[in-house]
């Protein structure tokens, strides 16, 4: 009789994650225990602006401070991943950003290529201004190109909920595209002082301080 040799099922290799959030005008404890809750252990600044003229804890200096001491990893890749890019080539001539030229340009590709190799060893969070995904160009852009490259993209709301890109692109193309048309010059209403354009319902991201002009990059 054939001795029958024990074969331990192997497990179906989990799917990459990356999460995003906003941090809108939370105070810093929830901020942090947002992170907690959902076990992030890096944090990937995306704005392009890294100050906040609404809600001052964000700006960089406190924020990466605050994070590090909850023992939470920083980074910031707004340079490289944010929605505002310094050059004009990626605006046309009414100052909307053209999301296909920049998510094909080197320094972004840059950054992806940098996020990617982060997302393999670290659960890592994408941080924005925008707490709600569908108004903030980490939905517009940055998550659609993860999602080409196999990533599973979720959302981290301001109650602690998940929201999942999936999710999120099925709502959009349920409900009418003016829902969220708002012109070049005016507030979306959110402290975090996000503006959305008309033409490309992407965002703008606004601050009175320059960006930072120092490339960072994950060091893996």
């Amino acid at each position: 009789m054939k001795q029958i040799k024990s074969m331990e099922m192997e497990k179906p290799p989990k799917e990459p994650t990356v999460f995003t959030i906003g941090h809108s005008n939370h105070e810093l404890g929830k901020f942090t225990d947002l992170l907690k809750g959902h076990r992030i252990e890096l944090v990937t600044d995306i704005r392009s602006i890294p100050f906040s003229r609404f809600a001052r804890q964000f700006n960089k200096q406190e924020i990466e401070r605050t994070i590090r001491a909850n023992g939470i990893k920083y980074v910031f890749l707004g340079k490289e991943l944010g929605g505002r890019p310094k050059a004009t080539e990626f605006y046309d001539a009414n100052g909307v950003v053209l999301y296909d030229r920049l998510g094909r340009s080197p320094l972004f590709l840059q950054g992806i290529e940098s996020l990617l190799r982060g997302i393999n060893m670290y659960n890592v969070a994408l941080m924005c201004s925008e707490e709600n995904p569908s108004k903030c160009h980490r939905h517009f852009l940055v998550a659609r190109v993860l999602a080409d490259q196999g990533i599973n993209v979720l959302h981290i709301r301001g109650d602690g909920t998940i929201q999942t890109e999936e999710e999120l692109a099925g709502k959009k193309s349920q409900n009418s595209k003016d829902h969220f048309q708002l012109s070049f010059f005016e507030f979306d209403g959110d402290v975090s002082g996000s503006l959305v354009s008309s033409r490309s319902n992407g965002p703008f991201e606004h601050s009175e301080k320059p960006v930072d002009k120092q490339v960072n990059f994950l060091i893996i």
